[in-house]
């Protein structure tokens, strides 16, 4: 059965998008694409709710992932693998991109369909953000 999903590249691993877009397009249905900005403020509400509460005192996110535009990728896994109550696509394929972006956490994946379903809320509720812009690639 089809699950969707999300991949967030942060602002720090977007000199990797290109690179990303493709490999996502190889494994993945993209459905659709968005360049989302947060203000200080609300980037910060904005990773608790993704990441706990206590995210941004014992990891320093902000500055690791930066705080400029981010890429979200609302994306369709035809053929999904589950292993653990995680679907081991995703999970594969978002430890690629942290390789491919020096490790770290400058990627975000989702590993559940519920996990999914959140955090798009999140990222896509205009309400949360400052500026959405959905994009289209060739």
């Amino acid at each position: 059965m089809k699950e969707t999903h999300c991949f967030v590249i942060w602002q720090n691993a977007r000199y990797k998008e290109k690179e990303i877009d493709k490999d996502i397009r190889s494994k993945f249905q993209v459905s659709s694409v968005y360049e989302i900005f947060w203000e200080s403020d609300v980037f910060k509400k904005n990773l608790q709710k993704i990441y706990g509460k206590n995210i941004l005192k014992t990891w320093k996110k902000e500055k690791q992932i930066g705080t400029g535009s981010f890429l979200v990728y609302k994306v369709v896994d035809e053929t999904p693998r589950n292993l653990g109550g995680k679907n081991q696509n995703m999970v594969e394929a978002k430890l690629l991109y942290r390789e491919m972006t020096g490790g770290g956490h400058l990627i975000h994946a989702s590993d559940t369909p519920q996990e999914a379903s959140a955090h798009l809320e999140i990222f896509l509720n205009k309400a949360l953000s400052t500026n959405i812009v959905k994009l289209s690639f060739a």
